[in-house]
């Protein structure tokens, strides 16, 4: 049912101004529409029947725009009209995340500090109409990888992904399907299947970031565990496919066409063109089970951060795996160092400590699976570098674990903790933080079979934290390689 979903959208946006934004393709795109859709005036009972438009939401901190190196991804749910599992949990998770903004502390971080894209009814008409095509068109194929010029670009739906991806920089994109159940990564694409499942280069982290999200929606009590792979092998190749496009359109010119639709009064040849950085992203096919799946199997939002709880389902655990996504765009460091309290009049976290007694260090990282180095660094003010202290990153490298939270999940306790000690030497304030580096596996391709040949990773996510000398712009966003993250700090005062 349209009505409801469009009505939640524009709920939220009028509820939660600073955080959601809401619009759609003809409007932001100039698009045409395809086909007309049943539509409600805002604050009327009164039904009409409209030209149908394909909606955007866009959920970040408002407030703190503008932010160039904000790390964007994009949700999309329904390219296919009858697969109502991916309207459903995309429209839920824009739900949860609004609702949870200022009650939860990880969901407060992701809306801070990333830019979350989610178009709910991609293919509009579809949707409607409850059909898998858009008037007779298909989505799913209609993009300028491996396929005929005549034969992209020609939906609505496609045109719309392809718009956003001409003013943006997506490093993650995750696609809802319905009809089985996994989680497919590239390659999906007929040119990497004629020999055997070729690995793409960034295959390290595709398949890190699979296995995480599926760990983390768990079954739902309603569903098998997500089984992940390349989508050749999960689910099979295509031509034209939008998830090797938004892969590789910008590094695989052999693949790539400019697309010549007729429908809707042609396209721009120019629209179709990517640039060298606007189509880098790592691209999740996620089967999200039946189609429609029962209402009674959907669940409740209540129960998205407690997997196997009372009121678990198909949603809740498509949201967990949408906040997997979410927090790989970037890694984030979080100290949980204990007895800290507020400076007086500045809202700052001190610690107190003494000369010579060991004071324990305890942190986490998010966004990541595995720490390669970790140190505390130190300095007496803002106007001093940093310094590490000496043996900590020693001290590091002799644990026995050293993963990222994403090693296990956030549902298991202690995920992902580590204890570091320093030991003040002398008396005075100093500010300490814990930096690390991670995930330097993702810089290494999948080898023999890797396809194209010999090709090292490709996508902004994984160049951005294994490439220091990695940037990319796209419109107003860019994307900047580095190589070390570090902690916020926290002030110490030493008697």
């Amino acid at each position: 049912r349209p009505l409801p979903h469009v009505e939640t959208m524009r709920s939220l946006a009028s509820r939660y101004p600073d955080i959601v934004r809401l619009t759609d393709a003809q409007h932001a795109f100039g698009l045409a529409s395809a086909g007309r859709c049943r539509t409600r005036t805002p604050g009327t009972s009164q039904h009409a029947s409209a030209p149908c438009l394909n909606h955007i939401v866009k959920i970040t901190n408002r407030r703190t725009l503008p932010d160039p190196e904000r790390p964007q991804i994009l949700f999309l749910g329904g390219l296919h009209g009858d697969e109502r599992i991916g309207q459903v949990s995309t429209i839920e998770l824009a739900q949860f995340l609004a609702a949870s903004y200022k009650s939860h502390p990880w969901v407060t971080r992701l809306v801070d500090t990333t830019s979350i894209w989610i178009v709910p009814m991609t293919n509009a008409i579809g949707y409607e109409r409850f059909e898998r095509l858009e008037m007779g068109l298909f989505p799913n194929r209609d993009f300028g990888y491996v396929q005929r010029p005549d034969k992209c670009m020609t939906t609505i739906a496609g045109r719309t992904v392809n718009e956003l991806f001409r003013r943006h920089l997506f490093q993650i994109v995750v696609t809802f399907h319905g009809g089985m159940t996994s989680i497919g990564y590239p390659w999906g694409s007929f040119n990497h299947h004629r020999k055997g499942t070729s690995r793409a280069p960034d295959d390290a982290a595709l398949a890190d970031i699979a296995r995480s999200m599926s760990a983390f929606a768990s079954t739902g009590g309603v569903d098998k565990t997500y089984p992940y792979g390349t989508m050749n092998d999960q689910v099979y190749p295509v031509f034209g496919g939008m998830e090797d496009w938004g892969y590789a359109a910008s590094f695989d010119p052999a693949s790539r066409i400019r697309c010549e639709p007729r429908s809707h009064g042609g396209y721009e040849t120019g629209h179709s063109t990517v640039t060298n950085a606007s189509a880098r992203a790592l691209v999740f096919l996620v089967e999200a089970g039946p189609k429609k799946p029962p209402e009674r199997t959907l669940g409740s939002n209540a129960a998205v951060l407690t997997p196997g709880s009372e009121g678990d389902g198909h949603v809740p655990r498509n949201i967990r795996l949408s906040l997997t996504a979410i927090d790989f765009l970037r890694p984030y460091v979080e100290l949980l160092i204990e007895h800290t309290s507020s400076a007086s009049g500045g809202g700052a976290s001190i610690v107190r400590a003494t000369v010579g007694r060991a004071l324990p260090i305890r942190w986490r990282a998010w966004g990541a699976t595995r720490l390669d180095s970790a140190e505390i660094v130190w300095r007496r003010s803002a106007a001093e570098p940093w310094q590490a202290i000496r043996g900590s990153a020693g001290a590091f490298n002799a644990l026995s674990q050293r993963g990222g939270v994403w090693a296990s999940t956030p549902a298991h306790a202690n995920s992902g903790e580590h204890t570091l000690c320093a030991i003040p030497l002398a008396a005075g304030t100093f500010q300490l933080a814990v930096r690390v580096s991670v995930d330097s596996h993702w810089a290494d391709n999948g080898g023999r079979r890797v396809a194209p040949a010999s090709m090292p990773p490709q996508s902004h996510l994984t160049r951005a934290r294994t490439d220091g000398s990695w940037r990319m712009e796209n419109g107003e966003s860019r994307v900047v390689g580095r190589t070390s993250w570090l902690s916020p700090s926290v002030e110490v005062r030493v008697g």
